[in-house]
């Protein structure tokens, strides 16, 4: 028996050194790939330069500038995955459009475009209003502000769908723990899924939870699918993972054959429970926010006021260069509402929709 187990031991040993070697020579073999994959800057200019050529042949067959856009754009959108690839995903989870690449060449063509604009209009201004030119005004308002102009409007589109994305999640979310509640009541008294969703979409009180519901029956009516093919396309789309969660276990349970009722009974229950305790958690963090609020924006500006009253009764008095009289009226009109605005930004930040 002991020469067995040695055997065995033995055996084990061999198959786990196999592996490990077969593990090693496939990330050899992938680093082989990644080194020839990898793209020197001459291949890239290369590339650059042929999408603008055939980008102009376009222009010149369909004389049509667009054309030129987005066929340039779209080489460069797929020569840099990873800086476009986040964006046309939340492009698609904000349902801006149904194709991102569209979005994507738009903005950047407005962005483009703002180049110009403001090129000509900084020009015109250095012409008109300036007498004396120095090359400092020229490098800035020339190309320091029509560079910055785009890329300012390139982050702020960028940035657009992942804000639109978050507030899609947030909604599907409040509304979730209602919406499905409203599912589970219509499924137990047997209506079937589809009907369920159908009714669902045309009471439309459920924000973007019931867009949702909506995409699933127009895919099952226009594209003619099946509610498991039209669920796991929009469970692949969809910015909120709780709610792909729930279609995930959707489609388990259709494909499963299991009870659909007793499915939605149980994950309206889940939902809602987490509801009422996110609701919960933001009740008690609103105490917090008021005793900091207190803290930092009622007791400290009157102690700050009252101390700058005392040393305006000093002569000559001053603190960094500025007299105690310009100090408070900055403190007056400029810190403390500047200081109020940000408390309620921050408040509208962290605001659950509830």
């Amino acid at each position: 028996m002991p020469d067995i187990f040695k055997k065995k031991r033995t055996k084990d040993k061999r198959h786990n050194s196999t592996i490990n070697l077969e593990k090693k020579l496939i990330e050899v073999g992938y680093k082989k790939k990644e080194q020839l994959d990898k793209k020197t800057f001459f291949d890239e200019l290369l590339v650059f330069i042929d999408s603008i050529f055939r980008s102009l042949v376009e222009v010149e067959r369909t004389k049509n500038i667009m054309i030129f856009m987005n066929a340039f754009f779209i080489d460069i959108i797929r020569s840099y995955p990873a800086i476009f690839e986040p964006l046309k995903k939340k492009v698609i989870a904000s349902s801006m459009y149904d194709l991102p690449e569209e979005y994507i060449t738009k903005t950047m063509s407005i962005s483009v475009l703002s180049f110009f604009l403001v090129f000509a209009g900084e020009f015109a201004k250095l012409i008109i209003t300036v007498e004396e030119l120095t090359i400092k005004m020229l490098v800035f308002d020339m190309v320091i502000i029509p560079f910055f102009s785009v890329f300012a409007l390139g982050i702020i589109f960028y940035f657009i769908p992942f804000v639109i994305a978050n507030h899609r999640m947030h909604s599907i979310e409040t509304n979730m723990p209602f919406g499905l509640n409203h599912m589970s009541a219509i499924t137990s008294a047997g209506v079937p899924p589809e009907a369920a969703f159908m009714m669902l979409v045309e009471y439309g009180e459920y924000g973007e939870f019931s867009n949702e519901m909506k995409k699933i029956i127009k895919r099952m009516n226009t594209f003619g699918e099946d509610l498991n093919k039209s669920i796991i396309y929009v469970l692949k789309t969809t910015p909120s993972d709780k709610f792909k969660e729930f279609l995930y276990g959707m489609v388990s349970v259709i494909e499963g054959g299991g009870n659909i009722s007793e499915y939605l009974d149980q994950i309206a229950s889940v939902s809602m429970f987490d509801y009422r305790m996110r609701k919960k958690r933001y009740t008690a963090s609103l105490s917090t926010f008021g005793d900091i609020y207190t803290v930092i924006l009622i007791a400290a500006p009157f102690f700050i006021i009252s101390l700058f009253t005392i040393m305006n009764m000093v002569p000559s008095a001053k603190i960094g260069g500025m007299d105690i009289l310009t100090l408070m009226n900055v403190t007056t009109y400029i810190m403390i509402p500047g200081l109020n605005i940000i408390f309620i930004m921050f408040l509208y930040a962290f605001q659950p929709d509830i």
